[in-house]
């Protein structure tokens, strides 16, 4: 929680810096859900993807603190026989 405060001081102070890269979210997700399956119920996650699914500029450490977030309130706040759906779309 502190590293996140701090994250967000920097954040409004221009003093973050972060570092870009293209991403493929179709080969990034799947991977980060194999690689965080300790925390997440990856059997609940459904990716998706259209096929045509350009690469995004983004920061692979950022995106992955972000989304473990998202998807661990998903898992906590939601009934859990549910499925949690992880979509993109090209807008």
């Amino acid at each position: 929680m502190i590293d996140d405060l701090t994250e967000v001081t920097h954040l409004e102070t221009g003093e973050l810096r972060l570092q870009r890269e293209r991403v493929s979210l179709a080969d990034w997700l799947p991977q980060f859900l194999r690689q965080n399956q300790a925390v997440l119920a990856i059997q609940r996650m459904r990716l998706e993807l259209p096929p045509d699914l350009p690469p995004v500029a983004a920061d692979p450490f950022r995106l992955e603190r972000i989304l473990l977030n998202l998807l661990d309130n998903a898992q906590k706040y939601s009934p859990p026989d549910t499925p949690i759906h992880i979509r993109a779309h090209r807008q």
